[in-house]
């Protein structure tokens, strides 16, 4: 009876453990990253800029850092070669040189700021009011007194893995991503696993106005590692930074890009 008994404890512990080791496969198989043969991987940059002046320009030429490693920058090529988004009729864009670091060079002969109303929050269960909103306008009045930014910018795939863990000097940064320095990560949602630095950035403006415009420019880099596993998992680095040219300011200005990397699952 004894032997009956302690077989069949041998056997459910087989069977526990075949359930545990399962199990743990399992959760390594969601939350891991996958092997490059994987269908479901996809390997991604992209870099998106936001562009706003407060009035109308003309002559505008605006230089503003890419992102570039070794000192090429294939998102760069790809807003010159007319495969990014955003660019609209009258503008030209190209990539040009500056000490040694690629950058994204917009020109229009004539630049309009853009505006809109206030968007009316509705209420979940609440009909729309009876309000036929204002069409977009180059010029603020309380009918249209929110400025809207312009977005342009690019995206490429590449069939490599991406290092988002660790991208300086791997990976393109912004304006190649010189001097940079440890920071504190500041922005909410960031993981315990995320390192943060700072580098500086060089931008530059120059355009004929009767009145003293406010020029500001948002440029954003991601790199990113996707895969399915019950749903889209990640790891990710990015770089971004806010360049502002206040109260007429013309000529070259340099700002703080802020990286974060080691963003989302690693093994």
């Amino acid at each position: 009876m004894s032997k009956l008994l302690d077989a069949a404890r041998s056997g459910r512990f087989r069977r526990l453990l075949f359930l545990l080791v399962g199990a743990a496969l399992l959760v390594a198989g969601c939350l891991g990253p996958p092997g490059e043969d994987d269908l479901s991987l996809r390997h991604d940059y992209s870099y998106d800029l936001s562009v706003s002046v407060d009035w109308p320009v003309d002559d505008l030429v605006l230089r503003v850092p890419l992102p570039s490693v070794n000192g090429s920058s294939a998102l760069g090529e790809a807003m010159a070669n007319g495969t990014g988004y955003g660019v609209r009729p009258g503008w030209t864009v190209a990539v040009i040189e500056a000490n040694g670091t690629p950058l994204l060079e917009l020109r229009a002969a004539r630049f309009l700021p853009g505006y809109r109303g206030t968007l009316i929050p509705i209420a979940p269960g609440e009909e729309a009011p009876p309000v036929t909103p204002a069409p977009p306008a180059t010029g603020r009045s309380d009918a249209t007194p929110v400025l809207v930014p312009y977005l342009l910018g690019a995206r490429i795939a590449v069939d490599r893995s991406i290092e988002t863990h660790e991208p300086a000097g791997r990976e393109p940064l912004l304006g190649g991503g010189p001097g940079l320095v440890s920071a504190d990560c500041d922005l909410p949602g960031q993981g315990a696993g995320v390192r943060c630095y700072r580098h500086p950035v060089d931008a530059f403006v120059d355009y004929r106005a009767g009145t003293p415009a406010n020029v500001s420019v948002g440029v954003r880099l991601a790199g990113s590692n996707q895969w399915w596993r019950g749903g889209w998992t990640f790891n990710a680095y990015t770089d971004h930074a806010l360049v502002e040219f206040p109260d007429g300011e013309r000529g070259w200005t340099r700002a703080d890009a802020a990286l974060s990397a080691g963003e989302g699952t690693y093994p």
